[in-house]
């Protein structure tokens, strides 16, 4: 999901993020198995439907709502301790 940048590499990006996508992109996986067998869409012409193509965009967008506030916090985090250093 979401292309090639290796989030693992980067400081704000921590092992509590990654379980927290792992976890969605599993649910994601698993659900749309379930719905797959459900939905004649996404069985018969082999390409989801409105339905899933929305629920991998939710994953997605909360991905990049991840990485936002990681990147803000770590940041954040590195400009107060500045501050309070040269204070």
């Amino acid at each position: 999901m979401g292309g090639g940048l290796r989030l693992e590499n980067h400081p704000w990006w921590t092992p509590a993020d990654a379980a927290e996508f792992a976890l969605l992109t599993h649910e994601l996986v698993r659900t749309g198995w379930i719905h797959r067998e459900q939905c004649s869409i996404c069985r018969e012409r082999g390409q989801a439907c409105a339905a899933m193509r929305d629920a991998y965009a939710a994953v997605e967008e909360w991905k990049r709502g991840a990485i936002l506030r990681a990147q803000a916090a770590h940041l954040r985090a590195r400009a107060d301790l500045k501050e309070w250093t040269v204070a």
